[in-house]
């Protein structure tokens, strides 16, 4: 999935248990990301979100390892992905 720069407009969701997040190592042997709770407002596109999160990089990598996290990221969410076309809203 690709969203074009500064496209802030949310794709979709996705429903993930954190640990297997933290199965996504880098060349160390050391978790490469990290979750932070982040809870979102309504907006005109979703409703309040107290589950919202942001994955983060514990540190500093390369576009290619970034790519590389990206990409394992995907693996393992793909299969919990909801376009927001298919979300339904309680009110709906």
């Amino acid at each position: 999935m690709t969203i074009p720069k500064g496209d802030n407009v949310p794709a979709g969701v996705i429903v993930a248990a954190v640990s297997k997040i933290g199965e996504i190592l880098d060349d160390s042997g050391r978790g490469a990301l990290c979750v932070h709770e982040d809870a979102s407002p309504a907006s005109d596109l979703v409703p309040e979100n107290q589950a919202h999160a942001i994955i983060k990089a514990v540190d500093e990598y390369n576009d290619e390892d970034l790519l590389g996290f990206r990409d394992a990221l995907w693996e393992i969410m793909k299969e919990n992905f909801v376009p927001m076309a298919d979300i339904k809203h309680k009110d709906d």
